[in-house]
């Protein structure tokens, strides 16, 4: 199972996955104004992702200020693809190097950890990505009523592209099929930083006492 972390320092969950907290304008004929501004739901106002044919949000809304960091939060390594779309949303995909997480059928499949709504991708297509890499600032571009990172792990081919679009999420995976803790990757890394040099230092201390022990007993 795969394991993921937080994405970016703020620690403000707005919106999970499957939920349903996003409306959009209608205009007088109860049609969807594009761009997509987000609001509140309510009068002359639809579900986003009815609009969109899905059965609710395809991943988690962490509020943020702009400009906020954005690491790639995820324990495999990938390579990263710039996105867009038509409402000027700016994103980024970071694409598994192999097959590496079960499918509903017990098959392994390729998949892509995305990152949306940001002002500037850090990086450039097909890099190298490791967890704890800086790819993304967060911004409110696109369909967005405020600043904040949208994020979510998709299914998908060796080349990026979403499979397992009817699953009623754009082929999003459910939580369920992978191991979320919320603990800012930062500081993942940082511990993960200090238990090596730990390990170090223990190393070069043994190595030194051996030579030591070896000195007096020659």
């Amino acid at each position: 199972m795969i394991k993921v972390y937080r994405a970016i320092k703020t620690n403000d969950l707005t919106q999970d996955f499957s939920e349903n907290k996003a409306c959009i304008k209608l205009d007088d004929k109860g049609n969807p104004i594009r761009p997509f501004k987000m609001e509140v739901c309510g009068l002359n106002s639809k579900s986003l992702y009815q609009v969109l044919g899905m059965k609710g949000h395809d991943g988690r809304d962490w509020r943020c200020w702009s400009g906020e960091p954005v690491y790639f939060p995820c324990q495999f390594e990938g390579w990263l693809k710039h996105e867009s779309d038509l409402d000027g949303g700016i994103g980024v995909d970071i694409v598994s190097n192999g097959q590496i997480l079960r499918d509903e059928t017990g098959n392994l499949q390729y998949i892509k950890w995305r990152a949306w709504h940001g002002k500037q991708v850090i990086g450039q297509d097909k890099q190298q990505v490791r967890m704890g890499d800086m790819v993304m600032l967060a911004d409110s571009t696109g369909a967005s009523g405020g600043n904040h990172l949208h994020e979510s792990l998709k299914w998908c081919d060796i080349n990026g592209k979403a499979i397992k679009t009817n699953n009623g999420y754009y082929g999003a995976i459910s939580p369920e099929f992978y191991d979320f803790e919320n603990t800012f990757v930062g500081d993942v890394i940082e511990v993960k930083k200090k238990e090596m040099t730990i390990k170090e230092l223990i190393n070069k201390l043994l190595v030194n006492l051996q030579v030591y022990l070896r000195d007096i007993f020659k």
